[in-house]
């Protein structure tokens, strides 16, 4: 690949947002004008032609800033402050031999559940996602280990300049089934699309915090001991475990002497 220099890092939002990819030294281009609130689905027709739209003018004003760009560093703007992602995945396409669109695997946090759950996210751009586990490291012949080739890859991915000059961001059809504007220049590029999972992005969580499960703060209420709850809950990630303890350890002092009383 080369200079890095000739790699331009593009997202669209909807205000501007600083990518700390700049300090490796790369160009960066938030494109913010033209935002609309259009969510009413996700596979909406007007939503995708929107985002393609988007998408296709946030590129062409990168290349009217940094004429000398020969590859497209896309990243949706989840994935701007994660730093080591976009630079693990630098290092993985420089490792490739031929001309790709390479992605990084992007996941989800589940806290719904006990334990938390780790989920594939982007399923409607790749499919051959769903239900993978998360540390999942594939063996593909002709691939480096951790990869697998996919039909689009979206979020946080690699392409040279050419692949988005040949059609650009579209709607596919048939539509939704064909996928979004990420599966429109994929496919049109004509390049094989490899998704890594060597690499990984995390994306926020589509669900509201929510409180642990009703059978373990019943557990909880009934056990009168904040150790007995910790061996309950040890699955739970040191960060969760801590909220888990602000939140309840009040219940505790106050349940403790309730419990008895109610006999």
């Amino acid at each position: 690949m080369g200079d890095r220099k000739k790699i331009t890092a593009v997202t669209i939002n909807k205000s501007q947002v600083y990518c700390g990819i700049e300090k490796a030294g790369i160009p960066f281009y938030c494109h913010f004008e033209g935002y609309r609130q259009v969510w009413r689905t996700e596979k909406d027709r007007d939503r995708i032609e929107y985002l393609a739209e988007r998408r296709n003018k946030a590129h062409e004003r990168a290349l009217e800033l940094y004429p000398e760009t020969e590859y497209f560093l896309d990243i949706d703007s989840y994935y701007v402050d994660q730093t080591s992602a976009l630079l693990g995945l630098l290092d993985e396409y420089s490792s490739l031999e031929k001309t790709v669109i390479l992605g990084a695997s992007t996941w989800w946090i589940d806290g719904r559940y006990v334990p938390l759950k780790i989920n594939f996210w982007d399923t409607w751009t790749t499919p051959e996602g769903r239900g993978k586990p998360y540390g999942f490291r594939p063996s593909t012949p002709n691939l480096h280990p951790g990869m697998i080739k996919v039909e689009a890859v979206g979020g946080l991915v690699i392409y040279p300049r050419s692949a988005f000059e040949r059609a650009g961001f579209g709607v596919p059809e048939p539509f939704p089934e064909a996928g979004n504007e990420i599966n429109y220049m994929c496919r049109a590029s004509g390049l094989d699309r490899i998704l890594t999972f060597n690499v990984r992005g995390f994306h926020p969580s589509p669900f509201p915090p929510l409180p642990l499960p009703t059978r373990i703060v019943k557990s909880f209420l009934i056990s009168n001991t904040w150790q007995s709850l910790k061996d309950k809950i040890g699955p739970l990630a040191p960060e969760n475990l801590r909220v888990a303890s602000s939140r309840f350890k009040k219940e505790l002092r106050l349940n403790s002497k309730g419990d008895k009383s109610r006999g």
